[in-house]
């Protein structure tokens, strides 16, 4: 399996839809970009434009937030969705990431060490992530949010698909 990053034509079509996500309003549960969404609805329905999911299926999150900081309940959540139409692709937890690249997903501490539960995707310059209060936006990874990184999942594709 080689990360998404190495397939020029399929990162820059995963980055391009993730940016046509920016303005996207909040909605909680929410999973299409008319009505709102939220993090999952945002990482979810771009992996299914992309055509790396065949759809985003609804999950309960709640069970995985009491499993204090592990990251696989989340990451489980990425792919799940993959799974049910490329099997051959995948979402490797790395941490610390040797290199952040582009496309990469973020898994996120929403408060410092408490839980990881939120996700963003690192496009290059800054993140994107579906903030409650202003929908999907901007969010540079300075220091301090850096320091809200759980685990980083990137994007793998079968060599040869």
């Amino acid at each position: 399996m080689e990360p998404l990053y190495t397939d020029p034509s399929r990162c820059a079509q995963w980055l391009s839809t993730l940016a046509s996500y920016e303005g996207t309003p909040f909605c909680h549960g929410g999973r299409s970009k008319r009505r709102g969404v939220d993090c999952v609805g945002f990482v979810c329905g771009a992996l299914v434009e992309c055509g790396f999911a065949a759809r985003v299926v609804p999950v309960d999150l709640s069970p995985g937030w009491q499993r204090g900081q592990e990251v696989e309940p989340v990451r489980d959540i990425v792919q799940d969705q993959i799974d049910l139409l490329n099997p051959g692709m995948g979402c490797e937890v790395h941490f610390p990431a040797p290199d952040l690249m582009p496309g990469d997903i973020l898994f996120l501490y929403l408060r410092a060490r408490w839980r990881a539960y939120h996700m963003a995707v690192w496009v290059g310059d800054y993140a994107l992530h579906a903030m409650e209060t202003v929908g999907v936006t901007r969010w540079p990874l300075d220091r301090k949010n850096m320091a809200r990184v759980a685990g980083i999942g990137r994007l793998m594709w079968a060599t040869g698909s």
